[in-house]
Formats: structure tokens, C-alpha cells, sequence
């Protein structure tokens, strides 16, 4: 059922098709019932109704009959997530940070399981260390919102981006053209000593 749910229209499960709004509000809040298209208020539909359907059950006369309220539910959203991030995974891969973090818990994984075995407190001692580097790193990140990249994005192309309009794949995919131009730019003015 959940997989049949999944293949029907009734959700993204692309970020080709998926408009960057709805991704925010996955990504962000974990409000998985925007992977649907359509409609996102079932979910306010299926509360406000809830008590509407205790009746109909009490009384046995089914008035009406919504197959999406039936089929779409909490499960489907998460399935559908899964889709759609593992979409985006394929074509954009993993940043480096992110993968530098993944390096350092790794090493920190790597570390403990070494003094769980054989009791070592010098290995205690680099997992602490290791534990500062990591939180001194992600520390020293600097993560940019999704609205400020829009903002950029609207400015270098000179007019506005609507998220509601565009999709997660176009918008990383200019995203990723402008952090080209700024590095061309950087090198262009090195070159020519305008720094």
C-alpha cells in the first residue's frame, strides 16, 4: 500500500518536480505531508473531520468516501521524503563539510571502540581531543540560509525568484553556478591584483 501510494501522482518524489517551498518545509520542520502534491492541508482536513468520521462509523451510512485522506497519511509522507532526498543525494551528492564532520565522528567512533577494547587512557585522551576539533569546526562553518541564497540568487539574476514556483534541482543548480561566477570573479581579481 505505502509503495502504491508512493507511485500514484499524489506525491513529489523528484526534486526535478519539487518546488523549493514544500523541500523547506520537509527539510526544515519536518513536515513531511508537503512532499504531496496538491493540497497540502489533508492533514488540517483529516483533524477537522476526525469527529465527523466517529459518527459516520456510529450510524453506519458512509456519506461520502475520500480515497486521499485514506491513502495519504504519515507513513506515505516519510516514504516520500526518502524518495525525494535520496533525488537530490544522486544528482548533488554530499557538501564537504558535511563530509568533514563525517570524517571526524568517524574517527571518533574509530577512537572509542579502540578504548572499549583494550582500556587505553591515551585513546581517551584523543577522543577528547578530537571531540574540540570537531566542535571547533563546525563552529568555524558558516552556513548560509536558503532565503539568503535566494536573495542572492534574485540579485545576480536580476529579478525575483518565487520559491513556490521554482524546483530543488534548478535552484542548487544555480546556486551551484553562482558559487562558479564568485569563484571565477576571486581568481579574475587575484589575477589582476584587484583583491
Amino acid at each position: 500500500m505505502v509503495i502504491n501510494a508512493i507511485r500514484s501522482m499524489s506525491y513529489y518524489t523528484d526534486v526535478d518536480e519539487m518546488p523549493l517551498y514544500n523541500w523547506r518545509k520537509c527539510q526544515e520542520k519536518g513536515l513531511y505531508e508537503y512532499c504531496r502534491k496538491g493540497s497540502n492541508r489533508l492533514t488540517e482536513i483529516r483533524k477537522k473531520r476526525k469527529w465527523f468520521d466517529s459518527f459516520v462509523k456510529l450510524i453506519r451510512k458512509p456519506f461520502y468516501k475520500d480515497e486521499k485522506i485514506e491513502v495519504l497519511n504519515e507513513t506515505t509522507d516519510g516514504h516520500a521524503w526518502t524518495k525525494v532526498y535520496d533525488s537530490y543525494l544522486k544528482e548533488f551528492g554530499l557538501g564537504e563539510s558535511y563530509l568533514r564532520v563525517l570524517e571526524y565522528r568517524r574517527d571518533i567512533a574509530i577512537l572509542e571502540c579502540e578504548y572499549a577494547i583494550d582500556g587505553n587512557t591515551f585513546k581517551r585522551n584523543l577522543i577528547v581531543v578530537k571531540q574540540e576539533e570537531l566542535k571547533n569546526y563546525l563552529a568555524t562553518q558558516k552556513g548560509g540560509s536558503i532565503t539568503s541564497a535566494l536573495s542572492s540568487l534574485s540579485n545576480w539574476h536580476k529579478r525575483e525568484i518565487n520559491e513556490r514556483e521554482i524546483t530543488v534541482s534548478r535552484f542548487y543548480t544555480m546556486l551551484n553556478d553562482l558559487k562558479v561566477h564568485v569563484a571565477k570573479q576571486k581568481k579574475n581579481d587575484k589575477k589582476n591584483g584587484n583583491v
